[in-house]
């Protein structure tokens, strides 16, 4: 019973900390960002779309972005990279990260 006490408040602890963790080195050239990992995930049960890197979240979606001051979300603009195969400062697309952020 006492061992059970004990693990309790660990399990509480990883299932709190739900997301997926991705990085630059799974993804290679289609990595949005400009830094190189974090982890992905929706918050607050909701349709939030959010990248967290360095315990910074980033609003990755409308819905996100539009509760970004309540929540302290950051613009992921400032850490998404330029695509270069387009001119006029197009960013590589986070489509599917919003996908997978929301999933988890």
């Amino acid at each position: 019973m006492k061992k059970l006490l004990l693990i309790l408040p660990l399990l509480l602890i990883l299932t709190a900390c739900s997301g997926r963790y991705v990085s630059e080195q799974e993804y290679g050239y289609k990595w949005p960002f400009t830094v190189k990992e974090g982890y992905l995930f929706s918050e607050n049960n909701d349709d939030s779309a959010i990248f967290e890197n360095d315990g910074i979240k980033y609003a990755l979606n409308g819905y996100a972005k539009s509760h970004a001051k309540e929540n302290g979300y950051h613009d992921v603009d400032a850490i998404r990279k330029d695509d270069p195969n387009y001119r006029g400062g197009a960013k590589i697309s986070i489509e599917d990260f919003v996908d997978i952020a929301i999933s988890n």
